[in-house]
């Protein structure tokens, strides 16, 4: 009889091969995939606080591992400032959403880390704002299939990458040799 092993909630044989594809939440391993309470919520130069919204009762809110307050009950809201968020990883023990002041959805879910990206800019300007989950990253970013940037991307600040305005409507790709989490926003 094979002896088993537990990983997670994946039971395997004992010396079987096993292959892992994704990540786990940085700081709550139990919260990853489509629970997932973490997000990347890079700087903000307008500094507008970000509202926490749960969806359970007694949901822990925290800045890169640092408390910043329980709500009480599902639906409740944290009111956070800019100096609580940006450059941190945002994160709770239970499933949560983050809105801006104007109802607009903020955030990249730690989920959503890869390694290659595709950005189609199409506005005046762009401003490629990335995170590693770990370590530190080298990236290197083509537009138009032509390699323009190479850069080391952090896990403990926010790197951002500005382009001027270009009427051609390029598309840039973004290749990094570990997870990272990438935010466009226009100039």
């Amino acid at each position: 009889k094979k002896k088993k092993s537990s990983i997670g909630s994946v039971k395997v044989a004992a010396n079987a091969g096993v292959s892992v594809v994704g990540y786990a939440a940085q700081g709550n391993p139990e919260l990853g995939g489509a629970l997932n309470a973490e997000y990347f919520i890079p700087e903000d130069t307008g500094d507008p606080k970000v509202t926490v919204i749960a969806y359970e009762d007694s949901t822990t809110v925290s800045a890169d591992g640092v408390s910043l307050g329980t709500i009480s009950s599902a639906g409740g809201t944290l009111a956070v400032s800019a100096s609580d968020y940006e450059n941190k990883i945002i994160s709770a023990n239970k499933p949560i959403t983050l809105q801006t002041i104007a109802n607009e959805t903020v955030g990249v879910p730690t989920s959503w880390a890869g390694t290659s990206f595709g950005v189609r800019n199409t506005r005046t300007g762009v401003r490629l704002q990335m995170r590693a989950l770990f370590g530190t990253a080298s990236v290197e970013i083509f537009k138009d299939g032509v390699s323009t940037t190479t850069l080391s991307v952090g896990s403990t600040s926010t790197t951002t990458q500005t382009y001027s305005d270009d009427t051609s409507d390029p598309e840039y790709t973004i290749f990094s040799d570990i997870p990272i989490m990438v935010f466009k926003s226009g100039n």
